[in-house]
């Protein structure tokens, strides 16, 4: 007919199955409502379940669930085409009532007013939910601006997501009307796959809007059109709103700007992705953080480009061996702040504190810690060229850069191990804070250790006003050892040869030797490889010889690896071997008459 109808299902506390698909849908002229009414039924939909108004009136459907009702479907569709302009699809789940949907789920405008997909009141009592093991797209294609689409999440409901969560606008026709996920109170929206945001019209068409203490975790990426149609918005009013990026593979932290007045606001962030490969996380752009951010389980990948910074009064977690920043982190402020650093499955933070000469909200650090061996470093001072500033010794296996980049406070400097063994800390009696002040000059800033032998940090003496390298120092050759106790390292012309003869005290998870030599002292090739003994607590000889060593001044140096990779060099050793030549003369004895000449050059 062409008149108003209503249709209800009541569905309370009993059960409506369909072994195949069930459609539901108005193609008529007229005024009227479809409406399944449920308090603690169960509809149970074997195949897929389709909410259709493309009809030519105004048209109202309504799902209402109220007490703890379910429904469950493999496909779930709902889509307005109808021409009549005045339609609307309402699905609202409310209390403890559940959707589950084992496949997709499609909504979707075509024509027609607003779908509305609400979980609570805005109450704080509902713990509704939505649970989509496939993807869930939002479709607005509506022609006329005040179309809507609004799924709103509120009170402790939650929203899974086990794919794709898609949000896509055309905005045609004068432009889309409001396309909003809302999430309030304490909602939980959990995207197992990319949060895609397509929207190539402009400002202001696409948005998630989070409120309260409400939380979105990301599985995958926020992906949006490329620059300059990279719109989409996720909006935060409360600094209480949490963004987690909890993937099980790797994810990229997304870029906070995005085209004209859209971009991502973070307030609190966390990081808890437990991908099996470092980093974990890549960020796609330079990101600044005015809240805090949580490192609970993956590593983060920034650089001097895509750089992550910290605003004044932002806050970090110090991180763990399982969760750091590996790459330069920023932290604008004058206040006391850990880096949570770390490299290669390292985990080293730095902190600065205690800050004197009028630190300033606007100062700003900059570090990034290393594991490996700066060049400046050194195993004995007594074989150490520049200045070391009774320093016996300086760590060859880590370093941090520690830089100020705006301001004039000067703080302590703390530096952290996490795993003595690792950093090759046997007391920390001994133990202060190297500072590379010069090009080969070392400055000893004293050092108060605190924490346990097995984990703790050693905080400078002083306070720093100039800043380059830092890493840890030993005053005494008695603790501290290195990986490798080297006693003496010696390269000896010997003839048309050259000899190489090197000892150790001690070795700790030593792999092997490598001598190297170069014809500039910066350029070097491999010569020989040796096995290390592993571990060794008594003195060892090792010799190898260079059988084809270079004409004239050539250098010398010991490469030292171990089992994990990491290595470290010894100081250079020249040798001076004067090119000479021979000449030889064969076959000898000669019983045919026939001499051969050959004229050779050491060396070559």
């Amino acid at each position: 007919s062409m008149g108003a109808e209503e249709v209800v299902l009541n569905l309370d506390n009993g059960d409506f199955n369909v072994d195949g698909d069930f459609y539901w849908f108005d193609t008529k002229a007229g005024t009227d409502v479809i409406e399944a009414d449920m308090d603690g039924g169960t509809m149970t939909i074997g195949d897929s379940l389709y909410i259709l108004a493309n009809g030519n009136g105004a048209m109202d459907f309504f799902i209402d669930m109220d007490g703890s009702s379910t429904i469950n479907a493999g496909y779930f569709v709902a889509e307005l085409t109808g021409q009549g302009g005045n339609e609307e699809i309402l699905i609202d789940i409310d209390n403890s009532s559940v959707i589950n949907v084992t496949n997709n789920m499609l909504c979707q405008i075509n024509t027609g007013n607003d779908f509305e997909l609400h979980l609570g009141q805005n109450t704080g009592s509902s713990t509704a939910q939505l649970n989509v093991t496939g993807d869930l797209t939002l479709d607005h294609n509506g022609a006329v601006g005040a179309d809507d689409i609004q799924f709103i999440i509120n009170d402790d409901a939650i929203v899974t997501i086990g794919g794709v969560f898609t949000m896509d606008t055309d905005g045609s026709a004068g432009g889309a009307g409001n396309f909003y996920t809302r999430l309030n109170n304490n909602a939980i929206l959990s995207v197992g796959s990319n949060l895609v945001m397509d929207n190539t019209t402009g400002s202001g068409y696409l948005e998630i809007e989070m409120n309260n203490s409400s939380t979105l975790r990301l599985g995958g990426n926020v992906v949006r059109n490329s620059a300059p149609n990279n719109f989409g918005l996720i909006s935060s009013s409360a600094t209480t709103t949490t963004i987690e990026y909890n993937g099980t593979g790797a994810q990229v932290f997304a870029d906070e700007d995005g085209a004209g007045t859209d971009g991502i606001e973070y307030e609190l962030v966390i990081i808890n992705n437990t991908f099996g490969t470092e980093p974990q996380l890549t960020m796609e752009a330079p990101v600044t953080l005015d809240n805090n951010i949580t490192f609970t389980d993956g590593v983060l990948q920034t650089t001097s480009v895509n750089i992550l910074s910290l605003a004044d009064n932002a806050t970090a977690t110090i991180g763990s061996a399982d969760s750091y920043v590996s790459g330069p982190l920023s932290k604008t402020g004058d206040d006391d702040f850990v880096f949570p650093l770390g490299k290669s499955g390292n985990w080293a933070p730095l902190g600065i504190s205690n800050m004197i000469n009028g630190p300033a909200a606007t100062d700003v650090f900059s570090a990034e810690y290393f594991s490996g061996t700066h060049a400046q470093t050194f195993l004995d001072s007594n074989d150490y060229a520049g200045d070391n500033d009774d320093l016996f010794n300086t760590s060859i296996v880590e370093y941090w850069d520690l830089s100020r980049d705006n301001g004039n406070a000067e703080p302590q400097v703390s530096l952290y191990w996490g795993d003595n063994t690792a950093s090759f800390i046997t007391d920390t009696a001994e133990l202060v804070v190297a500072h590379l002040t010069g090009a080969t000059a070392w400055t000893n800033e004293g050092g108060a250790a605190s924490g346990a032998l097995a984990a703790g940090n050693v905080r400078s003496n002083s306070h720093i006003s100039s800043f380059s390298v830092f890493t840890f120092g030993s005053t005494s050759s008695a603790v501290n050892p290195l990986p490798i106790e080297l006693l003496s390292f010696d390269a000896t012309a010997i003839g048309n040869i050259v000899e190489l003869n090197w000892s150790t005290a001690s070795e700790i998870d030593n792999a092997y030797f490598t001598i190297e030599r170069s014809h500039d002292a910066y350029n070097f090739s491999e010569v020989i490889t040796i096995p290390g003994a592993g571990d060794s607590q008594q003195i060892l000889a090792y010799e190898a010889v260079d059988e084809r060593p270079l004409s004239g001044t050539s250098y010398y140096r010991l490469k030292q690896t171990d089992v994990d990779g990491n290595f470290t060099y010894s100081s250079l050793r020249a040798v001076s071997f004067n090119a000479s030549k021979q000449l030889a003369v064969f076959p000898n004895p000669n019983e045919t008459g026939e001499l051969f000449f050959n004229q050779t050059v050491d060396g070559m």
